[in-house]
């Protein structure tokens, strides 16, 4: 009864905020830190100032939510949380997805929802979620029973984005590179990559997908700026009345970085406030990186405006997780990407919608997760939360509540779009909403092993295999550096976390969808003219694209996840 009365809540307070949205644009960075970007109160404790002048204009004329975490601090799990609302720990997925190693399984997504509303669907730049490898894209052509879902099969109508095999990139150079242990200064080499020809070389290798075809989309322009033309070419296709979701997941600023023209003659002469050669590595490239996304969105953003569509078209901007080691800043938190302290999760967050969302310019702390993205968005966009399939084992995943629950243990997705819109509810759900939040808990796990919890300000983190716990008060100490966990006036909250954690790692996950060898007949019947296509598509495709390799026989990177009666200490 509990059960059904919070989802029943949860659609009358989802129907009674009125929506003005008509369109969705999500800008997600790749591996942006912090104190990347020169909005304050990020760059406030920035070792130097990158300059974005689009991401100010973002801020300005929206809110920026200080309190936004990832629910993840890795590339593929962040991007699962993104699209799906569901904690990436429940599909056994904590690391990153190799190429041919698993996909998302089929859930519904925030492209299934939109895509079922009506929406125009496109996905451009960074997939990283599997179902798109070469010979995943060769599947999609001939529809074998082998076929993993991908950008099509997740909501998208179509998508330009690179098939996820392994590319050998070129080594080069840069700044940074006289920081590392290993630089040789007679021949200006190091074997770290933090510089590469990543973002000058990576366009070729593109393809165009649709429900119908799949075709290559070689082109000689860098990677940023190929990604920013194909958003405006989708935009100046749209006529007014559609409703359209444009899904830009920017490879900026992931290493290895590549100076950018004309970006790099500013960025070399920008002076750091402060330097800590032992962590972060001044990097004029990685500002080039940084500076060529924001002109590309700030070409995205022009074209709103002389279409007229910036007044309806709700614009997201974020990043899936921390900086990489050695490039970008996280300050003023502790930890860095795939860490779970807050430097791995923290990022910017900015939503606009002139008119509707604000006030223009506030930047509140109110705890977000990007599980909250999807629930935020179909709310905003007043469409309904997707309810459970037949046979499902699991409940929606906007039912609000944990798997294992008690006194409402809020694991997964939370709307907060009435708060964005700073809408005045009635008592009733203004009470529960608040309940809501107050009684959150949201979780972490990564491939290094390490849990976390959170209520409200405390935050617990745990390293199992050393039997190692830590308890903060992130209000009071953000940059996580005083362990509370043996202060006993907190020993009621400690044992609450540690219960929550357990009983949150014990609930069945749902599995990764993996596949057998695909020329292997338990794979579903291949016919004699496909495998003949296929060996042709894919020297056809290694030819074009330089040395790659893909197998699914290939295991996730990410440790085996146990369960079932496994406690976190």
């Amino acid at each position: 009864m509990f059960f059904g009365s919070v989802i029943i809540w949860f659609m009358i307070l989802f129907v009674s905020s009125g929506s003005k949205v008509q369109n969705v644009i999500l800008l997600l960075a790749d591996d942006l830190g912090f104190a990347d970007i020169s909005v304050s109160p990020y760059s406030d404790k920035a070792m130097w100032i990158t300059k974005t002048p689009s991401i100010e204009k973002l801020a300005r004329e929206g809110v920026s939510l200080l309190g936004y975490r990832n629910a993840a601090s890795l590339c593929s799990p962040s991007r699962m949380a993104i699209l799906t609302g569901i904690y990436p720990y429940r599909f056994e997925s904590i690391g990153i997805l190799h190429a041919g190693s698993g996909t998302l399984p089929r859930v519904p997504t925030i492209a299934t929802s939109l895509r079922d509303a009506g929406f125009h669907n496109h996905m451009v730049g960074k997939w990283h979620i599997g179902g798109a490898t070469n010979q995943d894209l060769w599947h999609s052509r001939f529809q074998t029973d082998c076929l993993k879902p991908g950008p099509i099969e997740h909501g998208f109508h179509t998508a330009l984005i690179r098939p996820e095999n392994k590319k050998n990139l070129e080594k080069i150079c840069c700044s940074c590179c006289k920081y590392d242990d290993d630089y040789n200064p007679e021949t200006e080499k190091c074997q770290q990559i933090r510089c590469g020809t990543m973002y000058s070389t990576q366009a070729k290798w593109f393809v165009r997908l649709s429900s119908t075809n799949t075709s290559e989309a070689p082109s000689t322009t860098w990677v940023t700026q190929s990604h920013t033309d194909e958003c405006i070419r989708f935009l100046q296709e749209q006529r007014r009345n559609d409703r359209f979701f444009l899904n830009v997941w920017f490879n900026a600023p992931h290493a290895p970085v590549e100076a950018h023209i004309p970006y790099i003659s500013d960025a070399i002469q920008a002076k750091p406030l402060t330097q800590d050669p032992k962590s972060v590595q001044f990097s004029a490239e990685y500002i080039s990186v940084i500076q060529a996304m924001d002109a590309g969105i700030g070409q995205i953003l022009h074209l709103l405006e002389t279409r007229r569509l910036h007044t309806n078209t709700l614009v997201i901007f974020t990043s899936d997780n921390g900086p990489e080691e050695g490039l970008g800043i996280a300050r003023p938190f502790r930890g860095r990407k795939r860490s779970l302290f807050e430097g791995g999760t923290a990022v910017p967050m900015i939503f606009r919608l002139p008119g509707v969302v604000g006030p223009a310019g506030s930047k509140p702390d109110f705890f977000m997760s990007s599980v909250d993205i999807f629930p935020t968005i179909l709310a905003a966009c007043g469409i309904d939360f997707p309810q459970p399939h037949a046979n499902d084992p699991w409940p929606s995943q906007f039912d609000q509540v944990g798997r294992n629950y008690r006194d409402l243990r809020l694991f997964d997705a939370v709307n907060h779009w009435s708060s964005l819109i700073m809408q005045k509810e009635s008592s009733e759900i203004q009470t529960r909403l608040e309940h809501i939040r107050n009684q959150r808990v949201t979780f972490w796990a990564n491939e290094l092993g390490h849990f976390a919890a959170r209520r409200r300000e405390l935050k617990l983190w745990v390293h199992p295999k050393k039997k190692r716990l830590l308890l903060f008060n992130l209000t009071a100490d953000p940059g996580e550096r005083t362990d509370l966990s043996s202060n006993t006036a907190l020993a009621q909250d400690l044992a609450f976390l540690r219960s929550s954690l357990n009983d949150f790692k014990n609930v069945a996950p749902r599995r990764s969808f993996r596949t057998d060898n695909p020329l292997n007949s338990s794979c579903g019947h291949i016919h004699t003219s496909h495998l003949e296509s296929f060996v042709s598509y894919t020297k056809r495709r290694m030819s074009n694209v330089g040395s790659g390799t893909s197998s699914s026989h290939t295991r996730l990177r990410s440790p085996r996840i146990r369960r079932s009666g496994s406690p976190v200490m």
